[in-house]
């Protein structure tokens, strides 16, 4: 069972978030959805195998009241070495808690739209060969030491995607859930929300295609225990 850590706050994005994970898992994976704001993470986590750490409103640069309940998630899983994956959000938790609130900072140049990227060989890659994800960030990591892998960068964010030491643990900066269409929406919303994200809006990738296989990430991760026996 693959726990889905919801750590939106906006009830229509956590909706949203919670449709594109049903349209890629469908009924090929067992997995619960549990939101931070909904008082339901009294959880036995044993019976939970996985944890996919949601994006967020949230600023992870910054200290906030949820950011106790997020990181004791995470280390009920990190403790039990079962893997993780964190998205936008749930990756630059997933750097403070285990490198240090340092790693995480206000990006120098925040990302929106689909944005293309340099991938490293890494199982959590499998089958990607066009490397454009959705982006939607003011935060970024930064500064990630040995034992972490830094195993996808771009010229804007040069983490934009960590596996801890050798580890099943990763984070990625972008969001493999969305696809063309949605991360379209995505941006159109944030472009009316914020006026900030009219300066760092990138519009390179206009195709349809545009993320086809950023769903592989998730698919990937998903399999791990699968192909592991």
């Amino acid at each position: 069972m693959i726990l889905i850590l919801d750590t939106i706050k906006n009830d229509d994005a956590s909706f949203r978030f919670r449709k594109s994970i049903e349209r890629i898992l469908k009924s090929d994976f067992k997995y619960v959805f549990k939101r931070i704001f909904s008082n339901d993470l009294n959880l036995d986590y044993s019976q939970y195998d996985k944890l996919i750490i949601s994006g967020s409103e949230l600023s992870a640069s910054t200290q906030h009241i949820e950011q106790n309940e997020v990181f004791s998630v995470i280390n009920e899983f990190i403790f039990a070495a079962k893997p993780i994956l964190g998205i936008c959000y749930g990756h630059q938790m997933l750097a403070r808690l285990l490198g240090g609130d340092e790693c995480c900072v206000p990006a120098t140049t925040p990302e929106f739209g689909f944005t293309k990227v340099k991938i490293e060989e890494n199982e959590l890659f499998e089958g990607i060969t066009e490397a454009i994800f959705m982006q939607s960030h003011f935060d970024q990591v930064v500064g990630l030491e040995e034992p972490f892998q830094v195993i996808a960068s771009n010229d804007n964010v040069k983490i934009q995607a960590f596996q801890w030491d050798v580890f099943p643990v990763w984070g990625v900066q972008f969001h493999p859930e969305l696809n063309f269409e949605e991360g379209s929406k995505m941006l159109e919303r944030n472009l009316k929300e914020d006026a900030r994200v009219k300066e760092f809006a990138n519009y390179d990738c206009q195709d349809a295609k545009c993320g086809d296989q950023a769903e592989l990430i998730l698919l990937n991760f998903c399999k791990i225990g699968e192909k592991n026996g």
